[in-house]
């Protein structure tokens, strides 16, 4: 059952074929190797069938005023831009719009629920943990 599953996903179709072309190419023959190596990749599809799906069907996201996000400079670069007086609409499944959705969320919205009243005894609510956020982000 679950080979078949996973002939039909085009998802565990790419990260098997993947996978197997880098483990072959990099010569990682322990079990640890193989893992990690089919772990990356598992992310790097998830990643890319997101975006993709953000991309096509055009999703984007209003930052408000005054919060800071993430935009593209000259050169290509990701650097932070600061808030301003109106709101940053952003487009997911860029890394620029990604990183600045991330920010905002941690930044913003998790911390004003966590001290919200009716949140207060939210288990769910009250368990949400940050990550740490670089000025480059992937």
């Amino acid at each position: 059952m679950l080979h078949q599953l996973m002939q039909n996903s085009i998802k565990y179709r790419a990260i098997y074929k993947l996978g197997k072309v880098a483990v072959q190419e990099i010569g990682a023959y322990s079990a640890k190797d193989r893992e990690n190596i089919f772990r990356r990749t598992e992310q790097l599809v998830d990643r890319f069938l997101r975006d993709r799906f953000f991309i096509n069907k055009g999703i984007n996201f209003e930052i408000p005023a005054g919060v800071d996000t993430f935009e593209r400079d000259s050169e290509n670069n990701i650097k932070l831009k600061k808030g301003n007086n109106s709101p940053t609409f952003i487009k997911l499944g860029t890394r620029e719009g990604n990183a600045s959705f991330k920010k905002f969320m941690e930044d913003e919205v998790i911390p004003n629920l966590k001290r919200m009243d009716r949140f207060k005894n939210n288990k769910f609510i009250q368990s949400l943990e940050f990550t740490l956020f670089s000025a480059n982000p992937e």
